[in-house]
């Protein structure tokens, strides 16, 4: 952590001097949501958005807790239309994404969306955003990028996975309610991955509601990870008995595995 701690103060201190013999030049700014397209400043000139560190982020992270539904779809919102406006792709996931698919009780503090392109050339596309606080490129190196974005005075997080890291999933895409969301398979692929209870959650429940849906697109989730998720339906009766209890089976069918493929292990 001291290391980590270190190449962050180094880091933060190269770019403070570097700003300091940079020569000034007019910057678009935005000025926070407003429904419509990202504003900009002409004939001034506009400050950068803001860089947290360490400190600075469990701040942020405090005052997101707050953040309403609609806050976070608004933050959603915002970034979009800026990706829109760079070209860059991006694909809801998380829990966002449950909700879009219909599961509209599911709870969640922050959004979650991958995009298609690395975390310098994302920071580089919101470095002029005053609504959007960024983390500093050391931080985005690991292949998330938490931002933060004002809307009104509430600060919203969201996580954005860039290409290149490990948990990013790809931008396989299509429109849900005007939102650009992820196709079943890697937004199972990306949750059966991280197999914590509430993806775990996520998975049985578009099994449940998505099933067909699900099963047609069985084959680009990584076999694996569908066998393993599987056989944790398996119950003391049906091990002794060699049945099915009806999770089991629904699951099974669904991720197109035959029972020899549970069982032989």
């Amino acid at each position: 952590m001291r290391f980590i701690t270190a190449l962050l103060c180094s880091s933060l201190a190269q770019a403070a001097f570097g700003a300091v013999i940079a020569a000034p030049e007019k910057r678009a700014v935005a000025y926070g949501f407003s429904g419509g397209s990202v504003k900009s400043s002409r004939g001034s000139l506009a400050r950068r958005g803001e860089e947290y560190n360490m400190d600075r982020l469990d701040d942020l992270e405090e005052e997101a807790e707050d953040a309403s539904k609609e806050q976070i779809y608004q933050s959603i919102d915002y970034l979009a239309n800026i990706f829109n406006q760079k070209g860059v792709g991006y694909g809801l996931m998380g829990g966002v994404a449950m909700q879009l698919y219909g599961y509209e009780d599911r709870e969640t503090k922050d959004s979650d969306m991958t995009i298609n392109v690395n975390s310098r050339d994302l920071l580089d596309k919101i470095k002029d955003d005053q609504a959007i606080a960024r983390p500093p490129p050391l931080m985005a190196a690991s292949g998330t990028a938490r931002l933060f974005v004002k809307i009104g005075d509430q600060q919203v997080a969201s996580d954005v996975f860039v290409q290149g890291g490990d948990q990013s999933p790809p931008v396989e895409t299509h429109q849900i309610n005007g939102y650009w969301v992820l196709n079943l398979a890697p937004l199972i692929n990306s949750k059966l991955r991280r197999a914590e209870d509430k993806d775990n959650e996520d998975v049985l429940w578009l099994i449940q509601n998505k099933g067909s849906d699900v099963n047609a697109q069985a084959d680009a989730i990584d076999q694996g990870r569908r066998i393993e998720f599987t056989k944790t339906f398996i119950e003391d009766d049906d091990e002794e008995e060699g049945e099915e209890n009806d999770n089991l089976k629904l699951v099974r069918e669904t991720f197109k595995l035959s029972k020899e493929q549970i069982w032989d292990d």
